[in-house]
């Protein structure tokens, strides 16, 4: 589970230098500088960026806005595939399709049926296979198939909520107490008990999403995040993540 989750620290770094080179830009921006220091190919080139950062107005609000763009769409991945390992995990500790819980086996005999309604939007899915799979599922034994990506699948921002629901869809009907128990969540959020913790993940969360949903459907109103809102994400996500890796591989390995 923490190698699904590397990638995901790694992007975090890259967005962490993209908040430092946006400062960077700010200080380049404001600095003042004799004529002499525009000789040489490396001068000129800071003077020019320098003119460009203050005669364009919008380069800030691209640059975090959309790291915070970048944040969610990996976050919302590194989920998806956590979901898929461990519905895998699952399979491999069953001998047979009938020795999964019946709410599992209920819940894929319900997102095959969501497949062959209305299809899938990954094209990786091959709907045949599902379905074959699905017939063959009671005759085979190991290893034991499901139809994985609807259970990663989800339609709506992972808000608390959601999160808790595409856990619960796949057997893990504790994973907020889970969370709130861990001492590096408790530790990041300066609280002592699993309900606070709980509490201050959830509001983080759901910030973080209605941040998100602001910059794609900002109104007249809207102002950019800034780099402070957009590090604390950074930390809160780079806390949270391996937390939740961890509490996915104890939920296995109690099976």
């Amino acid at each position: 589970m923490q190698a699904i989750v590397g990638p995901f620290l790694r992007y975090l770094d890259d967005i962490e230098t993209n908040i430092l080179l946006v400062n960077q830009l700010k200080t380049l921006a404001i600095a003042t500088a004799p004529p002499s220091s525009a000789r040489g190919t490396l001068g000129r080139a800071a003077h020019g960026v320098r003119d460009t950062v203050r005669s364009q107005r919008t380069w800030e609000a691209i640059a975090l806005d959309g790291s915070l763009l970048f944040l969610s769409a990996q976050y919302e991945v590194t989920v998806r595939d956590l979901l898929h390992e461990l519905m895998l995990r699952k399979c491999m500790n069953a001998t047979t399709y009938a020795d999964l819980p019946e709410t599992i086996r209920t819940e894929n005999a319900r997102l095959i049926g969501d497949l062959l309604r209305s299809g899938s939007r990954d094209p990786t899915v091959d709907v045949v296979k599902v379905v074959e799979d699905f017939v063959q599922c009671s005759r085979v034994g190991r290893p034991v198939v499901l139809y994985f990506e609807g259970f990663a699948n989800h339609d709506r921002n992972l808000s608390p909520d959601e999160l808790k629901r595409v856990m619960n869809r796949a057997g893990v009907s504790d994973f907020w107490p889970r969370i709130g128990r861990d001492h590096d969540v408790q530790s990041h959020l300066s609280c002592s008990n699993e309900s606070a913790a709980i509490t201050g993940t959830h509001g983080v969360l759901k910030q973080f999403i209605a941040d998100r949903n602001a910059i794609s459907h900002r109104g007249p109103g809207y102002q950019t995040i800034g780099a402070t809102v957009l590090a604390e994400y950074v930390s809160f996500f780079r806390c949270l993540m391996p937390v939740l890796a961890r509490c996915l591989e104890a939920h296995v390995q109690e099976q």
